[in-house]
């Protein structure tokens, strides 16, 4: 468990938070050839090296970390001068011990000497022995390099790997059973993924999965959260069950954050680490998780946030429930100009400078999807994107596609650049829009920037957002191929597909047809399915 790496890669101050004072902690580290320099003593948190202490090296290479405190149980590391640590183990009932090192080697567990730690002993035993069976692999795998054309020797070697494997499993396993009350086992069994017994039905063992892999994390083992390990296993359990649909995922964060209720720090390491990683997550739809999280948990109990974070947080989430998937979007009122109009403006100055439009609302629109597109000719994004979005919607118009496309820079100005890219780009047959009496539409919105895109249904309800005009082909072809095949399935399914890609005329239609359905298609359907988008195709 020694790394190297630079000093700008702590974060450096006293950690304090948790501490109880009575007794204290005093760690005496002697490395005897460094002679100046100091040390730092800190523990993981997450994905942050935290620092606790620091102390002077004396010209023998001594140093003592030393408070009248007690330091909360977890995995901490000595950080030299070298920039280079070691880790240790720090818990309740060993606050004072001694390690000793004579030299600065590759691998620091070979030559410490630990009194007065019972974990830590058992901490470089564990060491030493993974980096015995670390310099046997090596050494049977540069072997095996050499013998590939010799099968019976290639066997023989293998075998042993194997056992090397199983005799790194044994031990950890022996650590972990017969010391069970060790931090140090706690930690070993916290790395251990689940195991999903074979004898359950392959429909089950996701759920199995799912449902036991945080079985190895001790939650009321406080200390874990001052490891590396903790927040990478939840991270992987966040990813597992992002599979599932929304409410199903709300349900299961409910779940963990019911368990971190051990403890106060438990409960807010997890509950943080819960609302970063969905704050953070670029898929769509997952807003809903951290808004959910932020309303339930966060604007309560999250005692330690500052009142500008909260206040701040309250507001993003008073913008962003109203357009969470499934939420019916605001009205908007505009004019909307239709294609003769523009048509008969492109050539004739005149007339573009009487352009304006017939009064329109979003709500007075009746189609199967709408995609809801607020741009301005201005934006190089919009430029770029709204003819690709056209293209989509010239693809599936005849599925029941409608564009309401609002144009959000006003003024002469404004308009007048609208209809020269309307025309210049041929944007016909989809609804220009524009309001030239105001911007209450950017206000009910939250509108801060352009594109901002949402796909509707019939109801004006989010199906999709955060996505870009590229993308909305594609995902298009899947909603309504989806609406198309249903419930069926066999034979049925397989002539509703043929009808869907009947229904698309173009090549260019067609080969976005190919590339959005074939990824749906089940393995018994794909070869048939594409030779028959295949022969569409090259009859075109």
């Amino acid at each position: 468990m020694q790394t190297h790496f630079k000093i700008a890669a702590l974060l450096i101050f006293l950690f304090l938070s948790g501490a109880s004072f009575g007794q204290g902690y005093k760690i005496n580290v002697k490395i005897k050839n460094l002679s100046s320099g100091e040390l730092y003593l800190g523990h993981h948190y997450g994905k942050n090296l935290l620092v606790d202490d620091t102390a002077q090296i004396s010209a023998n290479g001594s140093a003592v970390f030393e408070k009248d405190r007690v330091l909360p149980d977890g995995l901490y590391f000595v950080y030299l001068p070298t920039r280079s640590y070691f880790d240790i183990i720090i818990k309740a009932g060993e606050q004072s011990f001694s390690i000793e090192n004579d030299t600065i080697p590759t691998e620091f567990s070979k030559n410490m000497v630990v009194k007065g730690s019972v974990e830590n002993k058992v901490l470089y035993d564990y060491q030493r022995f993974l980096h015995d069976r670390n310099l046997k692999a090596k050494t049977l795998r540069e072997e095996l390099d050499n013998v590939k054309e010799d099968a019976t020797k290639k066997e023989e070697i293998e075998k042993k790997l194997e056992q090397l494997n199983d005799d790194v499993a044994k031990k950890m396993e022996d650590v972990i059973t017969k010391q069970p009350n060790l931090f140090f086992a706690k930690f070993l069994r916290a790395t251990k993924q689940v195991e999903v017994p074979e004898n359950i039905p392959a429909e089950d063992k996701y759920y199995y999965y799912k449902s036991h892999f945080l079985d190895n994390i001790d939650l009321k083992n406080e200390g874990i959260i001052r490891t590396p390990v903790f927040e990478p296993r939840l991270i992987e359990y966040f990813k597992i069950i992002q599979q599932q649909p929304i409410d199903s995922i709300k349900v299961d964060i409910d779940r963990l954050i019911a368990k971190s209720r051990v403890s106060p720090e438990m409960f807010k390491f997890v509950l943080i680490s819960t609302f970063n990683h969905f704050v953070e997550q670029q898929i769509m739809g997952m807003d809903a998780v951290w808004v959910h999280i932020a309303e339930k948990y966060y604007s309560k109990e999250a005692s330690w946030s500052s009142p500008e974070f909260l206040e701040n947080l309250k507001t993003r989430v008073s913008e962003t429930k109203p357009f969470l998937i499934g939420q019916k979007v605001p009205n908007i009122h505009v004019r909307q100009i239709d294609d003769n109009t523009a048509k008969a403006a492109e050539n004739d100055s005149t007339k573009l400078k009487s352009v304006y439009g017939k009064k329109i609302t979003l709500f007075d629109i009746k189609a199967k999807y709408i995609v809801l597109y607020f741009w301005e000719s201005d934006c190089s994004h919009c430029k770029k994107s709204t003819p690709v979005l056209y293209k989509a919607f010239n693809d599936l118009k005849h599925k029941g596609l409608d564009v309401f496309s609002v144009h959000m820079l006003t003024g002469d100005e404004g308009r007048q650049k609208m209809v020269k890219f309307i025309t210049a780009n041929k944007l016909y047959g989809w609804r220009n829009c524009w309001n030239p009496e105001n911007y209450q539409y950017k206000l009910d919105y939250f509108i801060k920037s352009s594109p901002v895109m949402y796909v509707l249904d019939e109801d004006k309800k989010i199906i999709a957002k955060s996505i870009g005009p590229e993308q909305v082909e594609d995902l298009m072809m899947n909603f309504m191929l989806d609406d198309e095949i249903g419930e069926a399935d066999g034979e049925a399914r397989i002539a509703k597909i043929k009808q869907f890609v009947d229904s698309f005329k173009t090549k260019e239609a067609l080969n976005a047809c190919k590339t959005a359905i074939v990824k749906r298609l089940k393995p018994d359907e794909k070869e048939q399915i594409e030779k028959y988008l295949d022969n569409k195709i090259s009859k075109i």
